[in-house]
């Protein structure tokens, strides 16, 4: 059975825990249902660690900011986000 997931703007190959490459360039992707919790979830690692074009915005100053990616990841992935710093500056 296939699953769709929703890449957004994140283009290259994401790598799975058994090595395997995906290619996520796509606006979506079909995947089997096994895989799909972990490409999206590499998909939201991504965005955590380097931020999301969505996620620019302008500060009282008029300056372009980088806000945080928020990603509250399912429990079976939470340990993934202990070693990572999301990039961005928080809202006041």
């Amino acid at each position: 059975m296939a699953h769709v997931v929703l890449t957004g703007p994140i283009t290259g190959l994401i790598t799975l825990a058994d090595g395997r490459e995906v290619n996520v360039t796509a606006d979506q992707i079909e995947v089997d249902d096994a895989d799909a919790a972990e490409i999206a979830h590499k998909i939201s690692m991504h965005y955590y660690e380097h931020g999301h074009p969505n996620d620019i915005e302008e500060d009282d100053d008029g300056n372009l900011v980088q806000r945080p990616f928020v990603y509250d990841a399912p429990d079976e992935f939470k340990a993934d986000l202990k070693d990572v710093t999301p990039r961005g500056t928080p809202r006041d």
